[in-house]
């Protein structure tokens, strides 16, 4: 037992800081590669892709993911419109594509060599792909029967790589990328791609964009987020970071996150009145976050680099916290044992401080990763409780440490569903 309680101490000391200040909890993705790209159909069906050109699959909401396919050529984007159809593109100028939720793929040629870096499809059988052609302009491509054929539509100039593209209907669609320099370029078509105009030229790269419909949407480059209300034509800076923005998504007009990275933390802003104000959700350890995806504005999921992976049930925003606090002035620090114990869902713990301190109190799984959150704050002499929803956690032994300026204990807790 000793030896068993010196292992869950040296796994806290080591422990690796995955969702402070958020209601963001960790998941495994079972890849070691970087993720890329991440889609969910609904709360349960999801895609991911990753640098090891594998496509994995999910029908638990992220609980358990299973490989679907590892590809021949190297993978760069995905797009599904169902659970069923989705799409995949890849250099040597191949389109995958599957219509029986990824148990098989068909590979189609845009009659190319190159790479093709981004792909979108409006419905099953209008879509785009973009064509690393050279240094200095990259091609689109369209098919109008699901992939199988593919004909050029356009240029798009002075762009060595273009890193997305979207279309809300068959005429008006985006893109964006970088110059050779990496330069931030973001063009505009109203002509179904045949001619793109360019609006916005900044000093990095335009890592991602959405449009909501089509005029209003938002850019990420470098560690700005740009927001424009007319289509594209017109860009005003929302926030700054300093950091690098990689990915974006908003749910509606309202309520978005923009991710990536900040000196070694991973960063997830969010805003929920149409990027007037951001707030930070989390520092997602020392990993950089690479795509994100949301089915609603509560449920939503965020992975990146050595294929990890996390998940939030409330938007990102912290759902634990001090609840109560009772003015008696204890005769000693103390924590208490949780109650109840074991617990389904909530859970609620009790501590004592003597004198005023700044106060943190952290949930971990057995493998000392933190999980949670619960207080980090300055808080006066008293009795406080702290509570615990663990609904989307998995059954098992869980850790909580209280450190203060003078104290530090650990205890164990059983979450039994």
């Amino acid at each position: 037992m000793k030896y068993h309680i010196a292992i869950l101490l040296i796994l806290l000391l080591v422990s690796v800081k995955v969702n402070a200040q958020g209601a963001w909890y960790p998941l495994q993705s079972g890849e070691t590669e970087h993720i890329i790209s991440i889609q969910f159909i609904d709360a349960q069906t999801g895609y991911y892709i990753s640098t090891s050109n594998a496509c994995f699959k999910t029908i638990d909401g992220g609980a358990q993911w299973n490989l679907v396919e590892t590809f021949a050529a190297d993978i760069s984007d995905m797009k599904f419109l169902n659970a069923a159809t989705g799409y995949i593109s890849a250099c040597g100028g191949n389109v995958y594509r599957t219509t029986n939720s990824g148990i098989s793929w068909n590979t189609y040629n845009a009659g190319l060599s190159s790479c093709l870096s981004s792909i979108f499809f409006l419905n099953s059988q209008t879509g785009w792909v973009t064509v690393e052609t050279n240094s200095v302009i990259n091609a689109v491509y369209k098919t109008l029967n699901g992939g199988v054929n593919w004909f050029l539509v356009g240029y798009v100039p002075g762009i060595e790589r273009c890193y997305s593209i979207q279309f809300t209907d068959n005429l008006t669609g985006w893109t964006g990328g970088r110059k050779v320099n990496y330069d931030g370029l973001f063009f505009r078509t109203t002509n179904g791609g045949a001619d793109w105009i360019e609006t916005l030229n900044a000093t990095e790269i335009v890592e991602d964009f959405i449009f909501l419909n089509s005029q209003t949407g938002w850019v990420i480059s470098g560690g700005d987020v740009l927001r424009s209300t007319n289509g594209g034509i017109n860009w005003i800076g929302q926030v700054h970071v300093p950091g690098r923005f990689s990915d974006c998504f908003f749910v509606n007009v309202n309520t978005g996150w923009a991710q990536g990275l900040t000196g070694s933390d991973g960063i997830i802003y969010k805003t929920t009145n149409s990027g007037l104000n951001w707030s930070s959700q989390t520092a997602a350890g020392s990993y950089n976050l690479l795509a994100m995806n949301f089915i609603n504005a509560q449920t939503g999921w965020t992975a990146g680099l050595f294929g990890k992976m996390y998940k939030t049930t409330s938007g990102g925003n912290q759902f634990t916290g001090v609840l109560s606090h009772e003015e008696e002035i204890p005769c000693g620090f103390f924590l208490e044992q949780n109650y109840p114990n074991p617990f389904n869902p909530g859970t609620n713990i009790k501590f004592h401080l003597t004198d005023p301190s700044l106060v943190k109190l952290i949930i971990f799984d057995i493998q000392g990763r933190e999980i949670a959150t619960l207080v980090n704050e300055k808080l006066d002499a008293g009795i406080y409780t702290a509570g615990w929803n663990a609904s989307e956690m998995p059954s098992g032994v869980y850790l909580y440490k209280i450190e203060t300026s003078t104290f530090s204990e650990v205890k164990k807790m059983i979450l039994l569903k």
